[in-house]
């Protein structure tokens, strides 16, 4: 994007849909000498030192002639752009608003490029690079909560912590190399203990971050949901009975399930993906012979398994409780990879049977349990709310970080992480303040890269060719 920043730029800022007001936008050293060529301005105008609206009579020449506008000025750098700024709040006519801009150009004004705007407040130091993809993410904002989300992160939801992480690695370097130049004098600046436990909140804090990208990313999609469980255990017969269709072939011959079904089920605070999937029959019958269907159908189930969001594992509650206890000894070890995990009890009739044989088992009297029962939809009331709960908290929770922010600063943090963790180590083996020291540098620079301090003319061109003209 090769720009003239020096130049006074203008645009509509109210987009192309008509409305009862509309805005025109003007930025530059000269706005003001611009305006003053292109109309007649007070002397509240010309001289103001500090933000003014005055209203004017703004000659469109015939045929339009004379109409109301309201000018604010910005008359120093304290503006959006960091330069002195104007904006005409006027009709909302097309025609009128291009006039405008018409007449201002004559005066000098050249139409601003899409973005240019906040790619100015960019380059002023007014917002870093994770501000300017917030106010992406608000014009392309289509629902209240990635509204949230994109003014939470314009507000510094992201560049605070940034900051303040940046500044703590900075704070221990600069300690570090302090002690690095008085080697010989045997002077102490920080403790190895110290060191190692402000590398290992640095590492978590960026960590953390991490983690929530990699959540908002994938919140784009609607999460999985898993059914899990040994052949037979009522998997398919639940998936039809949530999702209110048929969707999954249900008999009692076990085994009938040899690929996933996957089925969208529509839950209050929105979707998620009900993914049935095959018996796990390697745990209950290790000595039988698979067949290559067999085969694939369990690779397919631990695939599902490791990209859910969320595993309902099942568990025939009318297996006699030693063969109950088996099973969930068998499951600890295949769910050791899942991050959220609940238990359901299926094939629970009406009379109810006892289903708390397991909570003496290790890791289970933490886990969510929930009877259910595929002929009695009853049951499935209480199953179907903490569904839906678990969706509004997964959203909730999901970071205050606007879409393009989570594609472009994956990778940064990756590495920064990497860098950090490999500055433990080394401090943790006592291999070396210089050691350490390079890894926090490189860690630095990876951080910097997200804040957008340090940055490429193409990351600019990608973020900034996606804004419409006049923001």
């Amino acid at each position: 994007m090769q720009l003239d920043i020096e130049a006074t730029i203008c645009a509509i800022a109210t987009g192309h849909e008509h409305g009862c007001r509309g805005a025109v936008r003007i930025a530059g050293w000269s706005c003001l000498s611009i305006l003053e060529k292109a109309q007649t301005i007070p002397d509240a105008i010309r001289t103001a030192r500090r933000p003014t609206r005055v209203t004017i009579e703004w000659n469109l020449q015939a045929p339009l002639g004379l109409i109301p506008v309201d000018v604010w000025c910005w008359p120093t750098a304290r503006s959006y752009t960091g330069t002195p700024s104007l904006e005409l709040h006027t009709l909302g006519n097309a025609l009128i608003l291009q006039r405008i801009i018409e007449q201002l150009c004559q005066a000098g004004a050249r139409i601003a490029l899409p973005g240019e705007f906040t790619l100015r407040a960019f380059l002023a130091g007014r917002m870093d690079l994770t501000q300017c993809e917030a106010v992406l993410g608000v014009i392309e904002a289509d629902s209240q909560e990635r509204l949230d989300v994109s003014l939470r992160q314009l507000a510094g939801g992201l560049s605070e912590p940034l900051v303040a992480l940046r500044k703590s690695l900075i704070d221990l370097l600069a300690d570090l190399e302090a002690g690095l130049d008085f080697v010989d004098e045997d002077i102490q600046f920080i403790s190895r203990e110290q060191v190692i436990d402000r590398l290992a909140t640095a590492s978590n804090s960026v960590e953390h971050l991490s983690q929530q990208l990699n959540e908002r990313k994938s919140s784009q999609h609607p999460p999985k949901v898993a059914l899990l469980g040994l052949p037979n255990a009522g998997k398919s017969s639940l998936a039809n009975a949530i999702a209110q269709e048929n969707a999954a072939i249900v008999s009692e011959q076990a085994g009938t399930t040899r690929d996933f079904v996957r089925v969208r089920c529509s839950l209050q605070h929105g979707d998620i993906d009900l993914i049935d999937t095959a018996g796990i029959e390697s745990l209950t019958n290790a000595s039988r012979k698979l067949s290559r269907i067999d085969r694939l159908a369990q690779v397919q189930t631990y695939v599902q398994r490791d990209e859910a969001d969320l595993i309902l594992y099942c568990i025939d509650s009318h297996l006699d409780q030693a063969t109950q206890r088996e099973q969930w000894s068998d499951a600890i070890s295949i769910l050791r990879t899942a991050s959220h995990v609940w238990v359901l009890w299926t094939k629970v009739d009406a009379d109810g049977l006892a289903t708390d044989s397991l909570s003496t088992l290790p890791q289970f009297d933490q886990i969510p349990t929930y009877d259910t029962s595929s002929f009695d939809r009853r049951s499935l009331h209480k199953l179907l709310r903490a569904l839906d709960e678990w969706l509004l908290e997964r959203d909730q929770e999901i970071a205050a970080v606007a879409p393009m922010t989570a594609t472009r600063c994956k990778e940064s943090l990756r590495s920064a992480l990497e860098s950090l963790q490999a500055a433990y180590l080394a401090a943790d083996q006592v291999a070396g303040d210089e050691i350490v020291a390079s890894e926090i540098r490189m860690a630095l620079e990876q951080l910097a890269n997200v804040a957008g301090e340090v940055y490429t003319d193409d990351v600019l061109d990608s973020l900034f060719s996606r804004f419409c003209i006049g923001k």
